[in-house]
């Protein structure tokens, strides 16, 4: 990903709380970026961790920290990606930030929101209930 590409999902940690709901509305994603002056990962913003600070009253002017996750997964550049998917699996993440040794914000895990990945399911088989129709 492009420094381009990766700065929609940027948020300065000095921005507002209305700032970053409109930066997650301007990226349609579920994750933006809080970093400091230099690049440096200072936390996560999704839209759960708004509705929290908005149930929790918080004015729409205070600033992104008091809604922000100060200690965000967060993945190293060119960490494995099976430990990659064990960290999201165990924390309950679907994203996150990719850091270089410096902790600055390099990428996003997956690269890309809207791509799902390919899959070799040929099919998918969603069922539900007790099963008490096939039982003897």
């Amino acid at each position: 990903m492009t420094r381009r590409e990766l700065a929609p999902y940027l948020l300065s940690d000095q921005a507002t709380l209305r700032e970053a709901i409109e930066r997650l509305d301007a990226v349609r994603g579920q994750l933006v970026v809080v970093i400091d002056e230099d690049g440096r990962l200072r936390g996560s913003l999704t839209d759960g961790d708004v509705r929290r600070a908005l149930l929790r009253m918080t004015p729409m002017e205070a600033g992104v920290e008091t809604a922000m996750n100060a200690e965000p997964v967060a993945v190293r550049r060119g960490q494995n990606p099976a430990e990659i998917q064990a960290e999201l699996e165990v924390r309950g993440a679907t994203q996150a930030p990719v850091i270089d040794r410096a902790g600055r914000v390099v990428g996003l895990y997956p690269e890309h929101y809207g791509d799902a990945g390919r899959r070799d399911n040929l099919v998918v088989i969603m069922a539900g209930g007790r099963g008490a129709r096939l039982a003897p």
